[in-house]
């Protein structure tokens, strides 16, 4: 999301999408939804932007870590 300030950035999560919209300058937005093919926590869910790259973070339902 090259352009867009970190504080203009709104993410709508939820347990089956996600949508991302972002002003781009004076006339320019993203704006964007996906539906996920797993149930995730929404509550659970960390995004980081470093330069101009937005990584979301949102673990799988039901879903536990094995050694």
């Amino acid at each position: 999301m090259p352009g867009a300030n970190k504080s203009d950035i709104k993410l709508d999560m939820r347990s089956d999408s996600l949508c991302l919209s972002a002003p781009r300058g004076e006339d320019a937005e993203y704006s964007t939804c996906f539906m996920l093919s797993h149930e995730v926590e929404p509550e659970k869910t960390e995004a980081r932007y470093e330069n101009g790259l937005l990584r979301i973070f949102s673990p799988i339902k039901g879903w536990r870590k094995t050694k």
